[in-house]
């Protein structure tokens, strides 16, 4: 995948990076994967686990690293929890893109 688009945003994988007109914002690696999960589920609710399952496989990590990766990402998109434009939270149930 070269590059796609999520909302007003241009996403170059192999960069790690996001563009929105001249604003750059470049992530480390698990964050594009979680957003590259996200852009492949695409308005479906993943929860917790899938997303661990899916950025650590085969490893055992907290729902804190779930949580500190949105974080990051909603950053780095201008995201805002309270009023997402991006990731929907769903109490006990997961994310949304």
């Amino acid at each position: 995948m070269i590059k796609f688009r999520v909302g007003k945003w241009t996403v170059i994988p192999l960069e790690n990076c996001l563009l929105q007109g001249e604003r750059k914002s470049v992530v480390i690696p698990k964050v594009m994967d979680l957003l590259l999960y996200f852009s492949n589920h695409e308005n479906r609710v993943l929860s917790i686990q899938q997303l661990s399952e899916a950025i650590w496989p085969n490893e055992f990590v907290g729902d804190n690293a779930i949580y500190n990766l949105i974080g990051q990402l909603r950053k780095a998109l201008g995201d805002n929890a309270a009023k997402p434009a991006y990731i929907e939270t769903l109490s006990k149930k997961g994310y949304r893109l």
